[in-house]
């Protein structure tokens, strides 16, 4: 009977069985590579999509691929490294500049006592024509003096000590010119 209902196709065997759950096995199988295979066909047209709108969106200037990413990235380290060394170089300049700065106003300073120092000598001794000319080297000196920062006592002193030989100029060329007068007076 089990023939009989199994050539009318009623009855299943254990073969049948077997082979109907190899042919589902296998069924099953081919769709999950089916659905694979589309997963893949899909994320392969999303991929190509986003490479080509990229590529177009990059033509435009308004997408960074990962090449100019980086780029960008040595770029900015260049930029960082160069501003650093510029300011260390800045730094030694600066430091250069003020100690050649120091070093000069030292010297004008030292140049400025000494022409003083020449010129008190020069009052002691009475020669006028000797102070005028050490008062007209100092006068361009005191005003180069002036203008540099010093502190107000340094001011103050160099002030004192150059006006006292522009007073003493003063009286000796007026005494001068009193007695020139004089002897005019006296020659009428």
């Amino acid at each position: 009977m089990h023939k009989f209902l199994h050539r009318l196709g009623l009855y299943n065997t254990e073969e049948d069985k077997k082979e109907e759950k190899r042919r589902k096995l296998k069924e099953k199988e081919l769709k999950k590579k089916r659905r694979l295979e589309e997963k893949k066909k899909k994320i392969i047209t999303k991929n190509e999509r986003t490479r080509r709108l990229h590529k177009f969106l990059h033509r435009l200037g308004l997408y960074n691929t990962e090449e100019d990413k980086k780029e960008e990235k040595r770029r900015k380290l260049k930029e960082k490294e160069l501003k650093k060394k510029r300011r260390l170089e800045e730094k030694k300049k600066k430091g250069k500049k003020q100690l050649e700065f120091k070093e000069t106003l030292r010297k004008k300073i030292f140049k400025f006592k000494s022409l003083i120092k020449k010129t008190k000598r020069y009052m002691k001794e009475k020669r006028t024509d000797k102070v005028a000319s050490c008062y007209s080297k100092l006068k361009p000196l005191y005003n180069q003096l002036i203008a540099m920062p010093l502190e107000t006592e340094e001011k103050e002193e160099l002030y004192y000590r150059f006006n006292d030989i522009y007073l003493w100029v003063c009286k000796e060329t007026y005494k001068k010119e009193q007695a020139e007068l004089e002897n005019e007076r006296h020659e009428i």
